[in-house]
């Protein structure tokens, strides 16, 4: 319920003058009923991304892979190097029992094995001189004509110990497994047992 104020009026009775005293204000109407609600207004924007949290726990480890396929074979690897050459002599010994050897003695051998001839030596019992030939032949008794050591012979020279690597006037420094060697005494002197011997470098 609500209430109207009026306006003051002039009276309009008498002869008075002037205007009366307006009256003092009326009190207030009561509250009015609630209009409806209003339209809802714009979404406001969104607002920023937080910070990344801190990572989280590692995962347990996975199963094993399955094994791969064998590789190829690599190449072969170097050949080793090969062992010491096994290294045979052959030779006789000139014994005159206690005085020079005859001229001319001489002594064969058949050789066992293959291989190449690369040294001689020759030894006496005493410091003197001494030639000794040396023949070789394939499966017979050499003599003078197959001598194979040209102008490099055993030789002592006032000397009881004596060797010859180079033998670079041998006529064949190959050993064959049957070959015979000769060996003759061409000189001596002084020199009452003399031993003279061909070394070979032994192969398959």
């Amino acid at each position: 319920m609500s209430t109207t104020l009026l306006p003051p009026r002039r009276d309009s009775g008498g002869g008075g003058s002037g205007g009366g005293i307006p009256g003092p204000p009326g009190q207030d109407g009561d509250d009015g009923e609630a209009g409806p609600q209003g339209v809802a207004g714009v979404p406001g924007a969104a607002g920023a991304a937080g910070a990344t949290g801190p990572p989280g726990p590692a995962g347990p480890p996975g199963r094993d892979g399955e094994d791969g396929a064998d590789g190829d074979p690599g190449p072969p690897g170097p050949a080793g190097s090969g062992g010491v050459t096994p290294r045979r002599v052959v030779g006789v010994t000139f014994d005159g029992n206690g005085s020079p050897p005859t001229v001319g003695s001489k002594g064969y051998l058949v050789s066992p094995y293959n291989g190449t001839i690369d040294r001689w030596y020759i030894v006496s019992d005493a410091s003197g001189s001494a030639v000794v030939d040396v023949w070789k032949a394939a499966g017979s008794i050499p003599t003078v004509a197959n001598t194979i050591a040209g102008t490099e012979k055993p030789t002592l020279t006032a000397a009881q110990l004596a060797s010859d690597t180079s033998l670079t006037t041998w006529s064949t420094l190959s050993v064959a497994v049957g070959d015979v060697f000769g060996f003759n005494l061409d000189s001596v002197t002084t020199c009452t047992r003399v031993t003279v011997e061909v070394r070979v470098n032994e192969s398959a």
